[in-house]
């Protein structure tokens, strides 16, 4: 791992280095849902016994979680051997991928966005190409610029239904937006190891994937990783993250937040310390539950299990196959 970071530091550092990137050390990667928090009052986990096969440990910050997918995107880049350059905006994707993210990240996002009328999405590409509207230390144009990298084409990258002018890039945008991407991969892997629950290793995921004559990614007949964690990501999903508890809680949090903190600017609200907001909300005390109030909809993911027979008894499967057997709809 170490290795790996030092590699991460060579192409990345004055990202890394950045105001913007270092206080994602401080937004806890699973919010208030983290096992960190688990004494609090109705928490989810506070009266619900995890059946563990491994001590339960610290979901640690956004920082390292956006680290972690670092790491994964550019070992996906050395199994491919794709370009010095191809690397470099996948190491400044993962890195800026969670880059808006607030305190208690997901739990605070829905509040915070409603404040500020700005999506993460919207919020992130303002701190990518800089913007009038935030304050300048939190643009991150010229920090991208130094690795070597064009804002513009980062901001492309973001985007799912668009695709770089830079065919060599084509690989990059694929994995990145298929149904197993690197930033899924590292946090259903975050999530379970914080739960105390086994784990599929990334690389083992990774080593499933090939490329074919035409320069496509695609997955191998023995896709038993793939499908391992597929089904890992859903029991996640549908045992903590999306339990009625979780999503309850979270909400509660969400109305805590957006009445407490209703007036406060942007550059505010991306500087607010975690301790500090959940010591208030607590002081305040939590509203009563009055509708599910989240980043977005609870989701209840699915693995056609007859689709995916079907597509390996004609052989190998493309990546973007992978959205037709993996996917996920509104609980």
């Amino acid at each position: 791992m170490q290795k790996s970071h030092r590699s991460i530091t060579n192409i990345a550092e004055p990202l890394i280095q950045s105001k913007p990137f270092r206080r994602l050390y401080n937004v806890t990667f699973l919010g208030i849902l983290s096992p960190r928090f688990s004494r609090l009052p109705d928490h989810p986990l506070s009266s619900k016994k995890q059946s563990s096969t491994q001590p339960i440990k610290d979901d640690e910050s956004r920082a390292h979680h956006s680290l972690g997918v670092a790491k994964i995107v550019l070992r996906f880049c050395e199994l491919f051997s794709l370009t010095e350059q191809t690397r470099k905006y996948a190491a400044a994707w993962a890195l800026l991928h969670d880059i808006a993210t607030w305190p208690l990240s997901h739990t605070s996002e829905a509040a915070f966005s409603s404040i500020t009328g700005l999506s993460h999405k919207a919020l992130r590409r303002k701190m990518v190409i800089g913007d009038a509207s935030l304050s300048k230390e939190y643009w991150l144009e010229n920090a991208i610029r130094e690795m070597g990298v064009n804002p513009n084409v980062v901001v492309v990258l973001f985007d799912k239904n668009d695709k770089p002018n830079d065919s060599r890039l084509d690989l990059l945008h694929s994995f990145i937006h298929s149904a197993i991407t690197p930033d899924t991969l590292e946090g259903i892997c975050r999530s379970r190891r914080a739960l105390g629950i086994d784990v599929s290793s990334p690389n083992d995921v990774l080593a499933s994937f090939e490329r074919d004559l035409l320069d496509t990614m695609i997955v191998r007949e023995h896709s038993k990783p793939v499908l391992k964690f597929m089904r890992e990501k859903k029991e996640v999903y549908e045992k903590y993250i999306n339990s009625q508890s979780a999503i309850k809680y979270e909400s509660r949090w969400m109305d805590a937040i957006k009445i407490l903190y209703e007036s406060i600017s942007l550059t505010e609200s991306l500087e607010l310390m975690e301790d500090e907001v959940v010591e208030k909300v607590c002081q305040s005390g939590l509203p009563e539950f009055r509708a599910i109030g989240r980043y977005k909809a609870p989701q209840r993911y699915v693995i056609d299990r007859t689709l995916n027979k079907k597509r390996m008894l004609l052989g190998d499967l493309k990546l973007e196959d992978l959205d037709e057997i993996f996917h996920s709809e509104r609980k």
